[in-house]
This record gives C-alpha cells, structure tokens and sequence, in this order.
C-alpha cells in the first residue's frame, strides 16, 4: 500500500484508540437502544414524504441520531454534513463506513422540518423525559450521569463535562446543581485547579443511572398500540440492526 494512504486496519486502529480514551458517543450507543424510536419516527415521516424520487437512501433512525448529534453540538445542517464526514466519532456513532453515503444539509433540514410538522420531535423528547422523571431527572441530567459513569475516576470538572457534551456552562451548572440536591452528585474542589471543582458521581447516582437507563429501554413509543403480529412483524424486521447496533438487551 502506498505511503500516506490509509488502510482498514489503520482506521480499526483509530477507533481502538478513541474508544480507549472515551469516546462518550459510543456510550450513548450501548446505553441507549436507538430501535425504539423507529414506529413513532416511521409513522411520522413515511416513506412517500421523505423523497419523491424513490426509495429514501438514509435509514430513519439514522437520521434522528444526526438529528441528535446536530443538537448535542449545536451545528447548522452544513456543519453537520462536514462533521460527519470528518470525524469517525461521528461516523461510528451513525453505524456508517467510509463507503456510506453520508447525509448532506438538505437531507438533514428535510428530515427535520418533516419531523417538526408532524409534533414529533418533542413528542420523542418529553417521552424520554418522562422516562426519567420518577428518578429527578430529565435527559441533560442522565447525560452528564453517564458522562461521569464512564469516566476513569467518576468525576469530572465542570469545564470538561460542558465541553464533552458541548453545552453553555451555565447549563452545566444548572444540571449539576439539581443532581447535587438529588444526592446523585456531589461537588469537589479540583486540586489541579485551585478555583475549580469537580462533579463527582455518588453510589445513588450509579444506582440510578442503570434503573433510568432500564426506563429508557423499556420505553416502546407507540409499539404497545401494534397487534400481536404487527409487533412480531417488526422485531423480526428491526432484529438484525439491533443486534448490529449493540442492543443492551442483548450484552
């Protein structure tokens, strides 16, 4: 192979390394089964809405995922489609290969405003808030949870956990605050930084993030409304991807 060209085991190589150094959004990934949004997102934006040439070439789950990484970033639809292409965080995270197509932003913006005009989008979130609320929390709290879950030390300083989930440190705050109050986290001064603090994850908040991830899972948006042999129907379908995407349920 040419010097300076890549190839598939230099690519496996840098994801190996990623994961090694934490790469939160192959966490998302194993705790979160991306599957069960598929009914409510396909009842939303069928088929024969997502393309008037044809058969759609990006899968619907797949394109909620960028929908999420575009919101966990902050990214216009052009970034979007760069970041994608750029990074194999991102890549991964979508189950795509350098020989995939990658979304661009028009994709992107389609798929949204379809979503957005059908209610769906906050009909989606304020389930996996709902999810949540039995255990004081809402979703930006679960994150910065299984943030510190999966960090070496379970604590992180505040600065990194905004960084990592590229949010405004204020939101930062706020999320730690009320995780402090509901015992799941508690502050630390950072002895590398003298003015800085650490959030640390307490046994209750470990223990709540297995019980709220089990919630999540178990959320089914819309599938309990399918007969018997429609719901047969789908897993069947969904079986492979699932397993593909590594189901939790399956570990």
């Amino acid at each position: 192979m040419a010097a300076g060209f890549p190839g598939l085991f230099d690519f496996d190589e840098r994801l190996a390394e990623l994961s090694a150094k934490g790469d939160d959004l192959e966490r998302l990934n194993a705790v979160v089964d991306f599957e069960m949004f598929r009914s409510a997102l396909e009842a939303a934006v069928p088929r024969a809405d997502r393309s008037k040439g044809g058969r759609p070439p990006f899968d619907a789950v797949l394109m909620f995922k960028v929908l999420i990484l575009q919101t966990m970033h902050s990214l216009s639809d052009e970034r979007t489609e760069y970041l994608i292409k750029d990074r194999l965080s991102f890549m991964r995270f979508l189950g795509l290969s350098l020989s995939h197509g990658v979304p661009d932003a028009n994709t992107i913006w389609t798929f949204r405003e379809a979503l957005k005009k059908a209610n769906v989008v906050e009909t989606l979130f304020a389930r996996f808030d709902e999810a949540l609320k039995p255990h004081q929390l809402t979703f930006a709290r679960y994150e910065v949870l299984v943030l510190l879950t999966f960090s070496r030390a379970g604590q992180l300083p505040l600065k990194v956990i905004g960084s990592r989930l590229m949010v405004h440190p204020t939101s930062v705050t706020n999320a730690i605050e009320r995780l402090v109050r509901a015992g799941y986290v508690e502050r630390l001064p950072n002895p590398a930084d003298g003015r800085g603090v650490l959030a640390a994850i307490t046994d209750p908040g470990r223990e709540v993030v297995e019980v709220a991830t089990e919630a999540l899972t178990a959320q089914d948006f819309g599938l309990a409304d399918l007969p018997d042999a429609e719901l047969d129907t789908v897993f069947e379908l969904l079986r492979k991807v699932r397993l593909g995407a590594g189901d939790v349920a399956g570990d």
